[in-house]
This record gives C-alpha cells, structure tokens and sequence, in this order.
C-alpha cells in the first residue's frame, strides 16, 4: 500500500509540473512543453525527420517520455496497487508489478538514451540535466551564477566537472543503478507478496482470496498457532507405565524389596483389593 501510494503521488507530481509548465507558472521550463504550430505538406514533413535526428530536436525527448509517462501510469497503477491491496485482487496486484517493470525497462532505456545524447552532442539532455543540478551545491551555483551561467545546458560535458565539483557522470551512473536496483527488489518482493494473495496462508489455495478482509491472512495464522498452543498445553497427558510393569515379570508377581508386597497394586490373579492376609 505504501508503495502503491508512492507511485500515485509521484505521477501526480510529475503531471502537476507538466501542468505548470504548460499555464506558464514556471518561466524558465514554459518552452519544455511549448505547442508547435500546425505543419502540413511534405516539405514540413521533412523539416520534422531532419530536426528529430538533431541534439536540438532530442534535447527534451527522454524528458518529455519520462515525465508524461510516469505522470499518467503513475495515477492509474498507483491506485490499481492500492485498491489490490485493500482487496486482496492478485489481478490488480500482478498489474501494479507489471508497471513496476515496465518502469525499470524505461529506466534503462532513457538512461542508455541520455548517454548516448551527451556522448556524441557534448552536451547534457534536458531529463539529464535536471537530474544533475539536483545535486549542485549553492556555493557552486553562486559560481556559475557570477559567471553569467544559469543553468548546465549550453555547458559541455568535459567543463562540468569543473564547474559542478564532482564527476556528475559517475553520480548519474551511480544513482541510476541505486534506483534500479531498488525497484528491482521490490519487484521481487510485490511477486511474493502476490504469491501469497493467490496461495493464500497454510495451503488455503484459491479459497483464501473469497474474503475481502485485508487482515485476513493475519487471522488465519493466529488460528492456527493459537490452536498448536492449546494442543500443546491442554494435551491429555500420556505417563509411563512400563517402569511399573517390569516388576511384574518375575514370577510369582512380588516386588524385590524389604517386604514381600503384590507387583501390581490393584488385585492380583483375580484377588480383591486390598489382598487378605495370609493364615499361619
């Protein structure tokens, strides 16, 4: 559930910056999602394909997938886990994990994406880019600022180092791999967790998803141990008797002792308790 909530409102601030952006509440990122005018015809056509294969024309694209994605799948499969969880749904449950790793595919395939863009443009990409000034220092700011230098996106690569104070590549690396890494395991986490919606708890099977109760599987195993407890503590007990039995082994079913006394204290050979006493 706590996860589930996390991705509702990460997509729903995601889509509040792109909201934002797009009525012009942010000055500086209104051109991150600026309308293009209508073109028609062939000649605009190929303007489009030229542009599209240029660092300028792909400058915002991993930024524009990344935040329009996470912003509407975000909303609908964050409340899709939440709901599963609170109705046991493996359906809406494996489909919460389905959108989990279709996130980390795109991770990885914006990550390669930006890497390559500033490989051969020598320059940050937008999603890159804010990803980086994250972690710029104020002092380092004031830097830049005093250098006439408001933001890293006309900044080459092989001067960042220089400027920001650290390897801003390794740090991009490094947190990316952190947040794979993470979502990975929580995949294999929410996969268990499924299991068990669909298993249910002590072989249950398919019987345990009829209940709507969320602590369902909570109770059940309380049942169970509370019962092993009561068997154990409320047993009836079971005594040795094989100890008292050796006696009666040797004939003629006397105990070897200071007295001559019956083996067996409740009759002998069909004598009554307690035995009559023997005549002289």
């Amino acid at each position: 559930m706590v996860l589930a909530m996390f991705w509702f409102f990460i997509g729903l601030w995601h889509l509040g910056i792109v909201t934002m952006s797009l009525l012009g509440a942010f000055i500086g990122s209104m051109d991150d999602w600026v309308l293009e005018p209508d073109c028609q015809g062939s000649a605009c056509h190929e303007e489009w394909r030229d542009s599209f294969t240029t660092c300028a024309g792909t400058y915002r694209a991993t930024y524009r997938i990344r935040y329009l994605t996470i912003g509407m799948l975000g909303l609908i499969f964050g409340a899709m886990g939440f709901q599963g969880v609170l109705s046991r749904s493996s359906g809406m449950v494996k489909s919460f994990l389905y959108f989990w790793l279709a996130m980390i595919a795109m991770f990885i395939v914006l990550f390669i994406w930006d890497e390559l863009y500033q490989e051969f443009c020598d320059k940050l990409p937008r999603n890159m880019q804010l990803d980086v000034e994250m972690f710029v220092s104020r002092e380092r700011w004031t830097v830049m600022r005093a250098q006439g230098i408001n933001s890293l996106r006309n900044v080459n690569t092989h001067r960042l180092n220089e400027l920001v104070g650290f390897d801003w590549n390794a740090m991009y690396v490094t947190w990316y791999s952190v947040v794979i890494l993470v979502m990975a395991y929580w995949c294999r986490e929410i996969s268990k967790y499924v299991k068990n919606v669909d298993e249910g708890p002590v072989g249950l099977g398919a019987n345990f998803v009829i209940s709507n109760k969320p602590d369902r599987e909570v109770q059940v195993m309380a049942e169970r141990m509370s019962e092993a407890v009561t068997d154990y503590y409320a047993a009836v007990p079971h005594f040795q008797s094989f100890p008292e039995l050796e006696d009666g082994v040797a004939f003629p079913y006397i105990k070897k002792g200071r007295a001559p006394v019956p083996s067996i204290n409740y009759g002998t050979m069909g004598i009554p308790r307690p035995p009559p006493k023997r005549e002289l």
